[in-house]
């Protein structure tokens, strides 16, 4: 019986306490709380992270509290009242974040920051995605868990930036190309002289050609003809003369250049749309589908099929655009083959062989990074055991070579990023006047056609009939 008695005592004191909103005070500060009535006792959870006392009042006194925060956490403040009534009160102790919060306020006004127990919340509007990473950091370099602790909630008034990678890939010889690289300013300049079709030209950000960007520029040429000649092999010399020109050197016409030549052989040619902070993927292979046995949730055997990706796989990664005329680039590039030992088969389940260059660079906008020496020409004994092989995109084409078989020639990476702003993007406004060109076009070819005139007469005489 007593126990009931006990047990009905415990609830209705639960069913007595009143409860507070949490509040929050900065460390090594206080808040004053004021009472609606005189206490009695005061309880606190922890006396390490708050301090409670009583502020004197001799004509009511026991009704202010000063609450003062000593350290990070968070407590309960049970107050029980002269007339037997129970209150309590949640604090939370969080860090005095005034003074960046005014340097992120003054910097970035529309932002508004507010805490919530030990969490940052921001609102508000800001231009960009990077504006946002810039206040994330900033209170990151304070000390701040952003990771954990940071809450974003603010809007942009731009999207994100978009990257264009044009990717060429391409099998260099290197033994055919010496003679090339070291006569190369006598040679190149003949060609792009006589490019008169500007099969090779390149484009800048508003779509027009336009020497200013074109490798084609007497200074431009000469430059590159000294960087070749120093080189010790013709890749060499393009990786240099890549990094030392940036977005002067002009991919196209060198692979046109040298594909002339018979020392270049374009494999692909191919272009990769992304995001900033968003992979962009490409893969020159296939997937196979690998029979596993495992156990289902009931404990019986079953049969899973994985997808395994075999060939060339190039991962790219804009993590940052700087100012819009640099970006900041991850380039993953992978070689992954079926080995052709069975040996290290398990249960005729094939194993793979993987070989990875990871690149971390700062590119200019529109430069060009020429990556080579992923395949090794030992892979090519694999071809006659692993059928397989030979239909491999650019692979298989790579495999087959006398060239690249006998240590001539090598795989090589022609990676060029470009930021494209989305609002600038008139790509679709051209595509769209277009198609009324040739809508125009049609029209005019009825009109012709209907009055006996020839449409494809520039003078639109009238053809004499017998």
């Amino acid at each position: 019986m007593k126990f009931f008695i006990k047990l009905i005592f415990i609830v209705a004191m639960i069913l007595g306490v009143s409860y507070a909103n949490n509040i929050s005070i900065e460390q090594n500060s206080y808040k004053v709380l004021d009472l609606e009535k005189r206490a009695k006792n005061i309880k606190v959870t922890d006396s390490k992270i708050v301090e409670v006392t009583f502020i004197e009042d001799k004509l009511d006194p026991f009704k202010k509290l000063k609450v003062l925060g000593k350290d990070f956490g968070n407590v309960s403040l049970l107050i029980t009242y002269e007339d037997g009534a129970i209150e309590t009160f949640d604090f939370s102790v969080v860090k005095n974040i005034k003074s960046i919060v005014a340097a992120v306020q003054e910097k970035y006004p529309n932002v508004k920051i507010s805490q919530s127990n030990d969490n940052i919340i921001i609102d508000g509007m800001v231009d960009s995605i990077p504006d946002k990473e810039k206040i994330k950091d900033m209170f990151k370099k304070a000390g701040i868990d952003t990771d954990n602790r940071f809450i974003d909630l603010a809007t942009t008034n731009n999207t994100k930036k978009m990257v264009r990678i044009k990717l060429y890939i391409a099998e260099i010889n290197n033994d055919k190309g010496m003679t090339l690289k070291n006569n190369w300013s006598v040679g190149f300049k003949n060609y792009h002289i006589n490019d008169t079709n500007n099969v090779a030209y390149k484009y800048d950000a508003a779509g027009l050609n336009s020497t200013h960007y074109a490798s084609y520029m007497p200074e431009v040429s000469d430059a590159m003809g000294t960087i070749m000649a120093q080189s010790v092999s013709l890749t060499g010399g393009l990786t240099s003369t890549a990094n030392y020109l940036t977005n002067k050197f002009n991919v196209g016409l060198t692979l046109n250049y040298l594909a002339s030549q018979g020392v270049a052989t374009i494999l692909t040619e191919s272009t990769l749309l992304t995001t900033e902070d968003k992979a962009a993927k490409f893969l020159a292979g296939g997937e196979l589908l690998i029979k596993k046995q495992t156990l289902n949730a009931s404990g019986i055997p079953a049969t899973e099929y994985e997808e395994k990706e075999y060939g060339i796989i190039l991962d790219i990664l804009a993590s940052k655009i700087i100012n819009n005329d640099y970006i900041d680039l991850t380039i993953s590039t992978q070689s992954k083959q079926i080995d052709s030992n069975k040996a290290n088969w398990v249960d005729n389940i094939p194993a793979f062989t993987n070989r990875r260059v990871e690149t971390n660079v700062v590119a200019q906008n529109g430069s060009t990074i020429v990556l080579g020496g992923l395949i090794n020409n030992q892979d090519t004994k694999n071809i006659d055991k692993i059928p397989l092989l030979g239909d491999i995109p650019i692979l298989g084409h790579l495999f087959r070579s006398k060239d690249f078989q006998n240590g001539s020639s090598e795989l090589v990476f022609f990676i060029t990023p470009e930021v494209v702003e989305p609002s600038q993007n008139f790509q679709a406004d051209k595509l769209e006047n277009f198609r009324n060109t040739m809508k125009e076009k049609n029209e005019a070819m009825e009109e012709a056609s209907k009055i006996g005139l020839n449409p494809f007469k520039s003078d639109e005489k009238k053809e004499e009939t017998k």
